[in-house]
């Protein structure tokens, strides 16, 4: 059962599993998800859920943001990411999952959010701005204005280059280059796009490709 599917928590509810191997596809032909729990020194757990539940809180957490599992029978929320999606080869529906259980105790990269990072120059100088985290987006972004300034638009930087005409015909360029920032201390080397978001907020949105090995937590 979904609770919430909120932007503060993302929450799912199953229960302890007593079906293995091939009666699996009686479970999956009611629509119920077989999965696993697992974690550092957490002893593996074989869980069920609703396939109709776990859809939106998939869609919407991806594999780096938390949600709070509650395993019926338990008295505690386990906080779990999604991992290890298995998908069926026509249709695309889930088959198996895995979650991952978090120790919130450790000292994890644990992301709001929005977070501080620093962007690495051309000239090795570095620029402190916020920045957005968005698990809905692949790649990350940055304003077009912000990578000028941090030289970051020179032709031996630009790694793909795309003209086209803006909705008012005017000939413009879409540029993927190549960026050096730090987020909570880790270093990441990766290539964003370069957007006009001169209205928007944060000058700098992160996506998914960059967050691995990071635990989002609004």
């Amino acid at each position: 059962m979904v609770k919430k599917t909120t932007a503060e928590k993302k929450e799912l509810t199953a229960e302890k599993r007593k079906v293995f191997g091939r009666k699996l596809k009686t479970l999956r032909r009611e629509d119920i998800l077989p999965a696993n729990i697992y974690g550092k020194k957490v002893k593996s757990l074989a869980v069920q859920l609703g396939l109709k539940d776990f859809l939106p809180i998939y869609q919407l957490a991806g594999e780096t943001g938390l949600v709070e599992l509650k395993v019926k029978g338990e008295q505690k929320i386990r906080p779990v990411l999604i991992h290890n999606v298995q998908l069926h080869p026509v249709t695309d529906q889930p088959l198996h999952a895995d979650f991952y259980q978090v120790d919130l105790k450790e000292k994890a990269k644990i992301l709001g959010l929005t977070e501080d990072i620093i962007i690495v120059g051309a000239d090795k100088s570095h620029h402190e701005i916020l920045a957005k985290i968005d698990t809905g987006a692949d790649s990350s972004s940055i304003d077009e204005a912000l990578a000028e300034e941090c030289g970051l638009l020179k032709k031996d930087n630009i790694v793909f280059q795309k003209g086209y005409r803006s909705s008012l015909g005017r000939h413009r360029h879409r540029y993927i280059i190549s960026l050096t920032y730090y987020l909570k201390g880790k270093k990441i080397e990766t290539f964003v796009s370069v957007a006009d978001r001169s209205k928007l907020r944060n000058k700098f949105l992160i996506g998914k490709r960059d967050l691995r090995g990071f635990v989002i937590r609004p």
